[in-house]
């Protein structure tokens, strides 16, 4: 009987050593499989940017000054072969999340659940793509729609205000209507809030996929450190973070504070 056992890898931040670290466990049941001369097979592979891609049975493409340090590698793929003893491991990785598992496949029970432990533990030790944008994602939605809604808010609010004016002799309705927002001034505080969620969030929605794009699900980090795009671009985040929030602080922490002064 064969059994298979399979790991879907997500959130996971690859280092050379990680890669390394993963190989060698490759090369040393290839390498037994070898002494015991057993019919056996091994694949590297790793596919570049650019189109081009490389394999080879050893792996010297993980070496220092090698491939994945001068190229930005798109994915990479692991795969042994034991045809003896129909044993199969295979690892498969593309940055930005597409095709990520890891796969154990043979008759031998303790072999599989051996392998797959080992590679799990690997897998498990490595850097977790994990930030505060991600774990809280729809409160980045609500802030951002809240920052850019107040600049929209803040516009429409100066055109307004240059073209027109109160009425002089307004009718009983706005009378009314003047009188109720004068008793519970907090509801056009309320208000006011409201229509900058409104207006901003239709570009929440764009900015905050723009954002989580620069933390995708599987990073590779190694390669020239100028081919790092999301990396780059993680580099100016606090700008947008800057521009999206204390904006928000400071008007909700003034309007706070003229509501009270003002009682």
């Amino acid at each position: 009987m064969k059994e298979t056992r399979r790991l879907e890898i997500k959130k996971k931040i690859f280092a050379k050593v990680d890669i390394l670290n993963i190989g060698r466990l490759f090369l040393h049941e290839y390498e037994s499989a070898r002494e015991t001369k057993n019919g056996s097979s091994i694949t590297f592979e790793i596919s570049c940017v650019d189109g081009t891609s490389y394999e080879s049975e050893s792996i010297e493409l993980f070496d220092e000054g090698g491939i994945i340090d001068l190229k930005r590698i798109n994915s990479f793929e692991m795969t042994f072969y034991h045809y003896t003893l129909d044993r199969r491991m295979n690892i498969s990785a593309v940055h930005g999340g597409y095709r990520d598992y890891l796969l154990v496949r043979g008759c031998d029970q303790n072999w599989v659940n051996g392998i797959f432990t080992k590679l799990k533990e690997i897998i498990d030790s490595i850097r977790p793509q994990d930030n505060w944008i991600i774990r809280y994602r729809t409160l980045v939605l609500h802030i951002i729609a809240l920052g850019v809604g107040r600049i929209f808010y803040s516009l429409l609010w100066l055109i307004l205000y240059q073209h027109i004016e109160p009425s002089e002799n307004p009718s009983e309705t706005v009378k009314t209507i003047r009188s109720f927002f004068t008793t519970y001034p907090y509801l056009v505080y309320l208000i006011n809030w409201f229509l900058i969620w409104v207006m901003g969030i239709p570009w929440a929605y764009m900015i905050r996929s723009w954002l989580l794009d620069l933390w995708p699900g599987i990073e590779f980090d190694f390669g020239p450190e100028h081919m790092k795009v999301e990396k780059l671009r993680r580099l100016r985040i606090s700008m947008v973070c800057t521009v999206g929030i204390i904006p928000i602080v400071l008007a909700i922490g003034y309007d706070l504070l003229k509501y009270f002064l003002a009682k």
